[in-house]
């Protein structure tokens, strides 16, 4: 899948999501965030405390398990490869 640079992305992820808690205690630490980079591109991720900074590169570098994701490393998807099949939920 091309990006908009039309390179395929070395990373692309899409709605990803993690919640803690539920019913009346569920926090949304990420909610459907969409990213695509570009091998060679370098990225920071911003924020304010507390907004999901870490939460979301741990989800990214498979630290911790997603509510919700689709996740392709190298062009490869969640299926490409068993060991990282916890990707997509």
């Amino acid at each position: 899948m091309p990006s908009d640079t039309g390179n395929t992305p070395v990373l692309r992820a899409r709605a990803v999501r993690k919640d803690y808690g539920r019913d009346e205690g569920l926090v949304h630490a990420v909610d459907g965030v969409d990213l695509d980079v570009d091998q060679g591109r370098t990225l920071a991720v911003m924020g304010p405390s507390g907004c999901g900074k870490s939460t979301l590169l741990h989800l990214l570098g498979g630290l911790d398990r997603p509510s919700g994701v689709e996740l392709w490393l190298a062009g490869a998807g969640p299926d490409a490869n068993p060991a990282r099949a916890h990707c997509r939920t």
